[in-house]
């Protein structure tokens, strides 16, 4: 059997979002995410549209650069896999 081993690369109050945690307004890049735990969040864009995205683990997508706040409608805290693309 083979080891797993892991390790933590960044750690900080950006990277994990509890159940009922909010992020302000902020402008991304492009960029590919990967769902390491399921959750829901509500969205806010820059126009004050909202929409609710829901995540399976294991889901991977892609996102275009844009604005938006987050805010976590789950019950338990968010893990996701961000790779921001710089072109």
């Amino acid at each position: 059997m083979k080891r797993l081993i892991s390790k933590v690369v960044l750690n900080n109050a950006y990277v994990r979002i509890k159940s009922g945690q909010k992020s302000p307004m902020v402008a991304y890049p492009n960029r590919v995410l990967y769902a390491i735990t399921p959750g829901t969040v509500k969205l806010t864009g820059s126009d004050g549209k909202t929409a609710t995205i829901r995540r399976k683990a294991g889901e991977v997508w892609w996102r275009d650069a844009d604005s938006f706040a987050i805010e976590n409608t789950g019950k338990a805290e968010i893990h996701n896999l961000v790779v921001e693309l710089k072109k």
